[in-house]
């Protein structure tokens, strides 16, 4: 017969390093889903940009060991909100300049204060493309199995 004794030093080792490694599959679990978040929303975005400043405007920030805040920057890109939640009809006046332009096709579109037929333009509204929601849908069960994946590792 063999006696094995264990001294308390060893079991409050092998805690210890029990513990780090709960802490250290939990940072990564966190960090691994926020980019695969991040990096899906980017992908879906992308569909709406034409000179790359929503692009841009997106971001992935460590908050903290456990924590992640992924997001669109409002100062670089003010419309983003309303890309992603979309808004309804609505009135576009010119407020800076006498005139509002936009592209058509090849064609520049003016509006003006000054013609009496085109004061204001009549705008339809969006239904919006919510591309972060989509992000997580898409994600988070994607994050579970790997996650039962690396906890059957540890």
């Amino acid at each position: 017969m063999i006696n094995i004794n264990v001294s308390d030093e060893a079991i409050e080792l092998f805690k210890a390093k029990s513990e780090n490694l709960k802490e250290l599959i939990r940072k990564r679990a966190v960090a691994k889903l926020a980019d695969e978040i991040y990096q899906n929303a980017f992908n879906r975005a992308d569909a709406h940009t034409q000179t790359g400043v929503l692009l841009s405007a997106l971001y992935n920030r460590k908050k903290g060991d456990l924590h992640y805040e992924v997001g669109i920057d409002n100062k670089r890109a003010s419309y983003g909100i309303f890309v992603h939640n979309g808004w309804g009809p609505h009135e576009i006046k010119p407020r800076n300049r006498k005139f509002l332009r936009w592209v058509a096709g090849n064609n520049f579109i003016f509006a003006t204060q000054r013609v009496r037929v085109a004061k204001k333009v009549k705008h339809p509204g969006y239904k919006g493309d919510p591309f972060f929601e989509l992000a997580i849908k898409q994600e988070v069960p994607k994050f579970e199995r790997w996650l039962e994946r690396e906890i059957k590792k540890a």
